[in-house]
């Protein structure tokens, strides 16, 4: 229908808008008509799969929770 195919998009048209879900990445957006709902739809799958990335790399470089204690023989 609009050029992209992705398992779980649902598309659909209610009484003004065509609807574009993918729940995998928890995007829905609307538009007028179906050229513009395309391009919303890439647009809110990169800013998706950008948030993820940003995620990812805190979740890597976050530091150890709690203290850590060095102990050493005398």
């Amino acid at each position: 229908m609009i050029g992209i195919e992705m398992p779980g998009l649902k598309i659909y048209r209610s009484e003004e808008w065509y609807v574009a879900e993918l729940p995998s990445l928890h995007v829905v957006t609307r538009a007028k008509s179906i050229r513009s709902l395309r391009k919303n739809l890439k647009e809110a799958i990169e800013v998706a799969v950008e948030g993820l990335m940003e995620l990812k790399v805190a979740k890597l470089n976050k530091e150890p929770e709690g203290r850590m204690l060095t102990v050493s023989r005398n």
